[in-house]
């Protein structure tokens, strides 16, 4: 897997561009899509619902794959809570980590980053409302 690496304070985050995946993998990413989007298409060419249940399954899925391998890891991140996971499959930079970085540097356009990703985040809202008041 591609993976670019820059420094976040005192952290290393990297973004991985694409896992890599074999067969079976492939399949799981179909099902993830299928359960994502909630529509699947028919042989027919016809799109149909798809359970809600379908997530669980592939989070099933998931618990089959090896562990040491990229997709896997990818998969795992993908499907974490997004209130806790990291910014990346390979990074050890939280979603809330970053947040606090970008709304702590002096430019409105990281205090808006910070509020895409966390629209509560009291200081980038206090920067921004400050800096917009002038």
């Amino acid at each position: 897997m591609a993976t670019k690496t820059r420094s976040i304070g005192n952290a290393q985050a990297s973004t991985e561009r694409s896992p890599r995946a074999n067969a079976a993998a492939a399949l799981i990413l179909a099902d993830l899509a299928e359960a994502v989007i909630g529509k699947r298409l028919t042989p027919e060419g016809t799109l149909e619902s798809v359970p809600p249940a379908r997530l669980g399954e592939v989070r099933q899925q998931l618990a089959t794959l090896p562990a040491d391998v990229d997709f896997t890891r990818w998969l795992a991140w993908f499907l974490a809570d997004r209130g806790t996971r990291m910014i990346s499959p390979g990074s050890n930079v939280s979603i809330a980590e970053y947040v606090e970085f970008r709304a702590k540097q002096a430019d409105p356009i990281a205090w808006r980053e910070a509020l895409m990703l966390c629209p509560t985040n009291a200081s980038a809202l206090a920067r921004l409302s400050h800096r917009n008041s002038k």
